[in-house]
């Protein structure tokens, strides 16, 4: 372990944390040297106070503490997060709790509101600064936001019935993957029309897909609480692995880094 920080007033397992984002740094061009990126960490306290914590990522101290009273819709504290390259914060909370974004710069809040429909999950940021909600259950699949147009949009559920995605991944073709159940399975959307691709991308033997991640080649990892994981042809569809003999995976965040590859500053 290279540090450990203490988080005050940290309410237990439902308060967090829970969304982690390293910022994206660039290499200086005159003296070739990377700055140590910082850390944002967001959890809630005993009072209901949601804290967003940036940390140094050298030693995890404390740098500042942006809080937003009231995050009190659910039990759950701030649940997802993910910088745009900015290194500005987008979080979500919990299914029909609120979203918001953090300026980088400024800490100032900017309240983003809510989804067309609850149930909120995993999410992301693609490389146009643009975020992607998972929608575990109802109409839509996936919900959009817009921050340039300050929108959001529900994606539907193109045609299938089934429960939509828990954790969410982008990939550098700017198309967005979920994790599905209901039947377990993969689902993909074209990130540039907002039209569904595939709706049943089939996982042999799934039992309850959760996290999904794409890898440094371009595949898509899905992670199975059914202690597996699935490596997954983008293109094709097919499984070119399957991992075996894990125990209670569990993720819905960008396990590979590659999320934070997107909006890395050029």
């Amino acid at each position: 372990m290279v540090w450990h920080t203490p988080l005050p007033l940290a309410d237990g397992y439902y308060g967090g944390a829970r969304p982690t984002a390293w910022e994206g740094v660039a290499q200086d061009p005159v003296t070739c040297e990377t700055p140590v990126p910082r850390l944002w960490v967001g959890y809630k306290d005993v009072n209901g106070v949601a804290h967003f914590a940036r940390l140094d990522g050298d030693t995890g101290a404390i740098l500042d503490d942006v809080q937003r009273p009231g995050w009190t819709s659910n039990s759950f504290g701030p649940y997802g997060g993910a910088v745009n390259s900015a290194g500005d914060l987008f979080v979500i909370g919990y299914d029909n709790e609120i979203s918001i974004r953090i300026d980088a710069l400024t800490l100032e809040i900017e309240e983003l509101g809510f989804s067309p429909g609850q149930y909120k999950y995993g999410m992301g940021v693609d490389q146009n600064g643009n975020m992607w909600v998972g929608s575990f259950s109802g109409n839509d699949h996936m919900y959009f936001y817009d921050p340039v147009a300050k929108q959001w949009q529900g994606m539907g559920n193109g045609g299938n019935p089934g429960g939509g995605a828990l954790g969410i991944a982008v990939d550098d073709e700017n198309r967005v993957w979920g994790a599905a159940n209901g039947p377990c399975r993969l689902i993909e959307l074209d990130g540039d029309t907002k039209t569904w691709t595939n709706q049943n991308i089939t996982l042999p033997d799934c039992g309850s897909p959760w996290g999904v991640s794409i890898d440094n080649e371009g595949y898509v990892w899905v992670v199975d609480k059914a202690n597996k994981a699935y490596k997954v042809d983008p293109d094709t569809y097919e499984i070119k692995l399957v991992v075996t003999g894990l125990i209670n995976p569990y993720t819905y965040s960008d396990m590979t880094g590659q999320g934070l590859k997107l909006v890395l500053p050029q």
